[in-house]
């Protein structure tokens, strides 16, 4: 016989503090979909599958620490962009019966392909934005295709100072105190590049600029992301890139 409250109310795990970051393999799934949940994916499919250019809109999602706001987007990144099979069981959780057949319909027919961000990620000013967002992008499509050559700013100086390493390594290293404090040879500028390191980046190309002339041009990040999710479709990875920045106010805050 029932005679205490636990008889009835059970507790499942939770975690204070989700990270988008660090996951656990299924801890998405302990999030309870709600009714303001229903309307955060159903604006996030209408983002990605509208023919109006006009919806075609990134999602912000805004609210207090501790709301959920983290998790709930884990949620739609592993709805929209994890293999059918290891969603469809927790699709039946969402409790708005055209939402639930959109999102199967979807899903039985596409994927997406996530980059996923935390925090501020380098990006103190436009150029560092649209560098930290390359590096995060070409090493997420490396991880999953190693052959696949993301063009970006960091390749386009790496091939402009292997095509002038006598330049870089005689006019620009020794008249820069920027990169002659850090490097002393073309293969260790190569290297920062390799990494993705955004403030290497930006010191080697403000060098360059203040001992021979601009030689970089710096890429329209939007024009970018849509050739790179074009050669994502070409090669099959996926239907689509789907960029999730949690903590994204940190950013707009620097």
């Amino acid at each position: 016989m029932a005679t205490k409250y636990s008889d009835f109310i059970h507790l499942q795990d939770f975690l204070p503090v989700y990270d988008i970051l660090e996951e656990g393999p299924s801890s998405w799934q302990s999030f309870i979909p709600t009714a303001q949940f229903n309307e955060m994916l159903q604006r996030s499919l209408t983002a990605i599958t509208s023919s109006e250019i006009s919806k075609r809109r990134s999602i912000w999602v805004r609210g207090t620490f501790g709301t959920g706001k983290s998790h709930a987007s884990a949620v739609v990144k592993h709805l929209l962009c994890d293999d059918y099979d290891s969603i469809k069981t927790y699709i039946e959780n969402i409790n708005d019966p055209a939402l639930k057949s959109q999102v199967r319909n979807l899903r039985q027919n596409k994927r997406y392909f996530a980059v996923t961000l935390k925090g501020v990620q380098q990006a103190y000013d436009i150029p560092r934005f649209t560098l930290s967002l390359q590096r995060e992008v070409s090493k997420a499509v490396k991880a999953v295709e190693p052959d696949f050559v993301v063009n970006s700013d960091f390749t386009a100086a790496i091939n402009w100072i292997e095509g002038h390493r006598r330049i870089f390594e005689e006019e620009v290293i020794p008249n820069a105190k920027d990169l002659v404090d850090n490097i002393n040879t073309a293969d260790e500028a190569i290297t920062f590049l390799r990494n993705y390191n955004p403030g290497m980046y930006i010191t080697i190309e403000n060098s360059i600029r203040e001992t021979i002339g601009s030689v970089f041009e710096q890429t329209a990040i939007a024009e970018w992301l849509s050739e790179v999710e074009q050669e994502i479709e070409k090669r099959s990875i996926a239907n689509g890139l789907i960029i999730f920045w949690d903590e994204f106010t940190s950013v707009m805050d620097t």
